[in-house]
């Protein structure tokens, strides 16, 4: 073995095969799922806090306008102006991209592992590690790789795509291409900035060719509407290609990432609406304090004014 698959694909496969083990029919498609929704939860600290920087990303769109107008054209000044803003917010624009490097290695180790099942059904009891061995059925699959069924529900092979299969778990594979290209769109639309006039490019470049300034920022939110529509494309397209053990990886955790997400803005939200309110009480509590002191002020002032007379 080498070092990726010391590293990641032995542990994970073992992982899969565990919950294959101890689950009541050994439904390896059931083991995947549960599989995929212990690895979304082992990532929730990054998950949380790269959503909260996409959410931050969002909600700053306003002030990167305002930055764009203030440079006037001077990139290294609005590049500056929006390292600043990026500080004082806390937010690292490219995190999301550390989110996706992290997850990488599971797709490639889970892709691995059924490709073992699969194809080299042979050395399972070669990359199974000894302890396993002390669960039933794992016994007999090490003894006899046959014994391992590859099918979930009954009928779904789990080592078959949708160009090496033929029966009707087709539409089945299909339908959840779909769905995970359907949810991965919601997910994608939820973090994208929403500017107050939505304008399509055509017509941005149409005002551009007219001698207008175009803002940039237009521009930009304008290709990020027509750029959403390619992560769906491409998990459906990855969805269809793949064998459905990771076509149920990829429903999974698009799934579980946006009911993650749903609970992350609005934790957000409940936490804009607090602080807001504390700020609210604040602002109210100072203003009492300063009209009391005004009042206890006015009569020492006109004591003060009577000694000056006298």
């Amino acid at each position: 073995m080498n070092l990726f698959e010391t590293v990641f694909t032995q542990p994970i496969f073992n992982i899969l095969l565990f919950l294959y083990g101890i689950i009541p029919g050994h439904d390896l498609g059931i083991a995947v799922i549960v599989f995929t929704i212990m690895v979304r939860f082992a990532l929730w600290p990054l998950v949380k806090r790269q959503l909260h920087q996409s959410k931050v990303m969002r909600d700053i769109q306003p002030q990167l306008a305002v930055i764009k107008k203030k440079a006037k054209g001077n990139r290294q000044v609005e590049g500056q102006l929006m390292m600043e803003l990026y500080k004082e917010k806390g937010v690292n624009p490219f995190s999301s991209f550390g989110l996706l490097l992290v997850q990488l290695p599971f797709f490639i180790a889970l892709y691995s592992s059924i490709n073992i099942v699969a194809n080299h059904r042979d050395q399972i009891a070669h990359y199974m590690y000894p302890f396993l061995s002390s669960i039933p059925h794992l016994k007999e699959v090490a003894a006899n790789p046959k014994q391992f069924n590859e099918l979930s529900l009954g009928v779904i092979d789990m080592t078959k795509s949708i160009t090496t299969t033929h029966n009707w778990t087709v539409v089945v594979l299909v339908i959840i291409a779909l769905v995970t290209a359907a949810v991965q769109f919601v997910q994608s639309k939820q973090l994208l900035p929403q500017p107050k006039e939505k304008k399509r490019l055509r017509d941005i470049f149409r005002e551009q060719a007219n001698g207008k300034n175009v803002d940039q920022s237009e521009v930009m939110a304008a290709v990020s509407s027509r750029t959403i529509l390619l992560m769906p494309i491409v998990i459906f397209f990855a969805s269809v290609s793949v064998a459905a053990a990771l076509s149920f990886y990829l429903l999974t955790t698009t799934v579980v990432g946006y009911l993650q997400q749903r609970r992350v803005l609005g934790q957000d939200t409940d936490e804009m609406e607090t602080t807001t309110d504390a700020i609210v009480a604040s602002e109210a509590k100072k203003s009492k304090e300063l009209k009391d002191r005004s009042k206890q002020a006015k009569p020492a002032k006109i004591v003060a004014s009577k000694r000056k007379k006298r």
